[in-house]
This record gives C-alpha cells, sequence and structure tokens, in this order.
C-alpha cells in the first residue's frame, strides 16, 4: 500500500498551526505562553526542516558537492528564514487582531471580550488573513531570492581538478 504524497505547504503550515490554537483555546491552557511558544517553535522547525531538506535535494541534483559546512550553512540559512515567515506572520495577525478589537471598543467605556465571542471569531478571521498574505508574500521574496541557485553550476572537472577532488 502507497501513502499520498502530501505537499508541504506555508497555507497548511498555517491552518495546522490555527487548528492547534484553536484546540488548545478550547482546553484553555493553564500555561498558554509556553503552549504558543511550542507552537511557534514546531512551525519554525518543521518549516525549516522542508525549506532545506528541498535545498539540499536541489544542489545534489545539480552536482554540487554538499558537504558537513554547506548543510549547516543552508540549514541554518533555512532556519532563518522559516523563523522570519512564522514569526512576521504571527505579528501580522496581532496587529490586525488588536486593531479590531481597539476599533471595536473606540468610544466604549467597558468591552469584554468573552461576551462577545463574535467578535472574536470576526477579529480572529482578521488575523488569520493578515498572516496568510503576509506569510505568501514573504515565501514569493524567499523564492526569488533562492533562484540565484538555478543560476548556480556545478564544478567543471577542472575546477575540480584545481580543487583536488
Amino acid at each position: 500500500m502507497r501513502l499520498p504524497r502530501v505537499r508541504f505547504t506555508v497555507g497548511r503550515v498555517m491552518v495546522a498551526v490555527a487548528l492547534v490554537a484553536l484546540i488548545l483555546g478550547a482546553l484553555r491552557t493553564d500555561y498558554p505562553a509556553l503552549a504558543g511558544i511550542l507552537i511557534v517553535a514546531s512551525c519554525i522547525g518543521g518549516l525549516a526542516h522542508k525549506l532545506s531538506s528541498d535545498t539540499l535535494t536541489g544542489m545534489r541534483s545539480r552536482g554540487m558537492p554538499v558537504g558537513p559546512v554547506r548543510k549547516l550553512d543552508v540549514i541554518l540559512g533555512a532556519t532563518g528564514r522559516a523563523a522570519a515567515i512564522v514569526l512576521a506572520s504571527d505579528f501580522a495577525f496581532l496587529v490586525a487582531y488588536w486593531s479590531y478589537w481597539a476599533l471595536l471598543s473606540f468610544g466604549r467605556n467597558h468591552l469584554y471580550p468573552h461576551r462577545h465571542p463574535e467578535h472574536i471569531a470576526i477579529g480572529t478571521a482578521l488575523g488569520a488573513l493578515a498572516a496568510i498574505w503576509v506569510a505568501s508574500r514573504m515565501r514569493r521574496v524567499i523564492r526569488k531570492k533562492e533562484g540565484v541557485l538555478d543560476k548556480i553550476q556545478p564544478p567543471t572537472s577542472e575546477q575540480k581538478r584545481c580543487l583536488g577532488r
């Protein structure tokens, strides 16, 4: 039996994060900060693994040498890109969510979120849209910059001879 191949995309990561956050919100965990840090760290780790494995596979298919230093360089670069995508999208979510609440409570003395679940849903939807938009824009920028790898050619036989390989 062959398992179906599932594409790992930024959008699917965002959906997974939203589902986990929804479950944690429903459970009302005692340590929300720790749960949030674990969610963000796992998203960064998963996305970094995907980015680095794709980059290393592309380098190997072009015949480029992949040593331990090159692997470390690729992994660190992928981790930085993944952290930038996840943290920027989280920041966009928070800005959209709290901006909605600030506009909603403008001119009111008391507005309690737990008494208005419909506004929580609207704020969450606006935040999710902002986060997905930011993540997709950053992904496009990163893909354009990674296109530089397509222009790198594997070393010629003369270059290998000069390098002693």
